[in-house]
């Protein structure tokens, strides 16, 4: 018996297509990542920006009239409300990545045959770090409402 005649013949159509789901599913798994980080970017700029004007106003006044104090916890709880949903964010998207990839790795053995690109690798280390920064302004706008709430008043 010669070597390869009990051989299967490789399906080009069935490959074909599997490719072309491959292609199409990496391609949202890239308009997710894409999204994932630009959400985090947009996140952290805008709780930045937040967080300054405050600190700044707040860093100005010893003795708060009543009224500005009310801004001022008003401001530091939009802050914490925007951290909630930067993390919301991060943790949404997060979920639809990791399904994208569970299908990716479904469906890349019959693409690519024993060629591992999704399956032998640990998936979501950076978007775990990505989550990190929220938690430091979370961290920070608790530590700022707790000053503000403090702050003696001026009548």
């Amino acid at each position: 018996m010669a070597t390869g005649q009990n051989l299967p013949v490789p399906d080009h159509r069935s490959s074909d297509l599997a490719l072309r789901r491959f292609d199409a599913l990496l391609r949202y798994l890239g308009t997710e990542t894409s999204g994932f980080w630009s959400r985090s970017q947009l996140f952290l700029v805008a709780n930045a920006a937040l967080f300054g004007l405050v600190v700044g106003a707040v860093a100005k006044e010893k003795n708060v009239p009543g009224q500005a104090k009310g801004i001022f916890l008003l401001a530091t709880l939009v802050g914490v409300l925007l951290t909630v949903f930067w993390i919301q964010a991060l943790r949404s998207s997060s979920e639809k990545i990791d399904r994208w990839i569970a299908v990716l790795m479904d469906l890349e053995p019959e693409a690519f045959g024993p060629y591992n690109l999704f399956r032998d690798f640990v998936h979501g280390r950076s978007r775990r770090i990505a989550e990190k920064p929220a938690w430091l302004f979370m961290a920070l706008w608790i530590i700022l409402l707790s000053y503000v709430v403090w702050l003696p008043i001026r009548w």
